[in-house]
């Protein structure tokens, strides 16, 4: 009997054929733009050379590139940076009379934050019947600039890595089974996103678990060796947390004939959460149906707690005294301490209180076929402090399958036009071609559709830390088949992004 071949994963590229002959389609209008300045220049009666102007603009902001990124991608956050600079607003503070807590009441109080991290209120919602814990309540996240509502979930896996490829293979497929669900039509759901937080670990609790357990003297051999053990792995060990948000936009909710609560606001956000709260129920059930531990949602205070951890993780070190674990401090953190005390953007990374933080966008997914644990060198490894997160969008049948029309119809004309002119259609253009044949047959096969985005942001107090982390983390990712891309000039968008605050980043998507 033939044993059982491994299976492999594949992640759709991005897409370099682009509108016409391999421009993209910034580059098309750039240069479309550039040819009708030129031809007004010339209609005006100005000589021929000045008209050459706007060509040779045109050409350069269409294929110029600025550390790896083309000109046209590079120069608008760069160009906002320098404008925020130039107007004294790249600095932020908290109003401490604010921030205390004698100063505003505990049932109104509201985390101070950043102007880039947008309107963002966090509200207690009384615990529903589902729900296995009494009296915490459930943290619900609102952006009143976007509409939308989002809910936290922290979930626990078990040593993945140890695993058997079958039983990998069968854990990955159960969570694409629990993303599936969302890919329907009129579905409310915006986007789900976790994130992975690793921070070194703190071995103290191990030491005063073995002084409080063991049963022999402290020269015993088994736990001299047990000391020696915790002393290597002082340097390496982790401590990681996973958290999983949903996302529900109430402009996506149907509207309902007949029911006045529809022209009361207070009543169509109630019905908002009261989506979002279902929805988190079925994940839940999804995700411990795959083999995943699943905590109830997260209060406010423990939202605010990881918001705080993870935009300083030096506090870690006050929580500590007060609880010894992860889940200890949890909740350990007030709603109106939840954000910086003060902030300021850099070029290169995002300065909030004392720490550094500089973010990248997957801009290149592994080409290769790779097994179920190729994330792996990335998640494991890596003594700093990171947060990986995964941002998954998730599209309606319909559109998946006009877009699978589109795209076969572009590759096609794209193809048969580069013929005529004698251009070779590569490689890309016949994986990509291949690629969305695929996608249609899966699409026809009843598999949902996604698109996705993948961010890792870097922690570190100093910037020579930083610099040394970035650069370790970035190996770790390219032995995944990963390529980032620092979004620099936009880390303080990016770090919103992957905080559990449901805060979307405007940056191209992969699907």
């Amino acid at each position: 009997m033939n044993e059982r071949q491994p299976r492999r994963y594949r992640f759709a590229g991005r897409d370099l054929t682009g509108w016409i002959l391999g421009l993209t389609g910034a580059q098309c209008l750039t240069l479309g733009i550039a040819v009708v300045t030129a031809g007004l220049v010339l209609d005006g009666g100005a000589p021929a050379p000045l008209a050459l102007l706007p060509l040779i603009g045109g050409a350069a902001l269409a294929f110029a590139r600025i550390s790896g990124m083309p000109l046209w991608d590079w120069l608008p956050g760069h160009a906002a940076l320098a404008l925020r600079r130039a107007l004294r607003l790249t600095g932020w503070k908290a109003d401490l009379a604010v921030s205390s807590a004698s100063a505003a009441p505990r049932a109104t109080a509201q985390p101070q934050l950043p102007p880039s991290f947008g309107r963002i209120t966090l509200t207690h919602v009384p615990v529903p019947g589902w729900c296995r814990r009494q009296g915490a309540g459930v943290g619900v996240v609102e952006d009143c600039m976007d509409g939308t509502v989002t809910a936290t979930l922290r979930v626990r896996g078990r040593a993945f890595p140890l695993e058997d490829e079958g039983e990998q293979d069968r854990l990955v497929a159960g969570w694409g089974e629990a993303l599936s669900a969302f890919c329907a039509e009129a579905s409310s759901i915006a986007w789900v996103r976790w994130s992975e937080w690793a921070a070194p670990a703190d071995l103290d609790a191990h030491i005063a678990h073995l002084e409080q357990h063991r049963a022999v003297p402290p020269d015993d051999p088994a736990v001299v060796a047990y000391r020696e053990l915790l002393d290597l792995a002082a340097s390496t060990a982790s401590a990681h947390e996973t958290l999983v948000s949903v996302t529900v936009d109430s402009r996506h909710l149907p509207l309902r004939r007949g029911r006045p609560s529809r022209r009361n606001r207070a009543a169509a956000r109630s019905e908002t959460v009261e989506v979002l709260l279902e929805e988190l129920r079925l994940l839940g059930l999804r995700l411990e149906a795959a083999g995943l531990a699943v905590d109830p949602p997260l209060s406010v205070a423990e939202l605010a707690t990881a918001v705080r951890l993870r935009l300083n993780p030096i506090c870690r070190s006050d929580l500590a005294v007060r609880g010894r674990s992860l889940a200890a401090q949890a909740g350990l953190v007030s709603i109106h301490n939840a954000g910086p005390m003060s902030t300021v953007e850099h070029r290169r990374y995002f300065e909030a209180d004392t720490s550094l933080h500089r973010c990248f966008q997957i801009a290149e997914w592994p080409r290769r076929d790779v097994s179920a644990g190729w994330m792996e060198p990335l998640l494991l490894e890596g003594a700093g402090v990171r947060t990986v997160s995964f941002t998954c969008y998730p599209v309606p049948p319909s559109r998946s399958a006009r877009h699978v029309n589109r795209d076969a119809t572009r590759l096609v004309t794209d193809a048969e036009l580069r013929e005529r002119k004698g251009f070779r259609v590569g490689a890309v253009h016949r994986r990509a071609q291949a690629a969305v044949a695929e996608r249609e047959e899966e699409l026809t096969a009843g598999h949902g559709d996604v698109e996705y985005l993948g961010l890792v942001a870097v922690t570190a107090s100093d910037p020579a830390a930083l610099e040394a982390a970035c650069a370790e983390y970035r190996q770790l990712a390219a032995r995944a088949g990963l390529e980032l891309r620092a979004l620099d000039a936009n880390h303080d968008l990016a770090v919103a992004a992957v905080l559990p605050l449901g805060r979307p980043l405007a940056v191209r998507r992969l699907g």
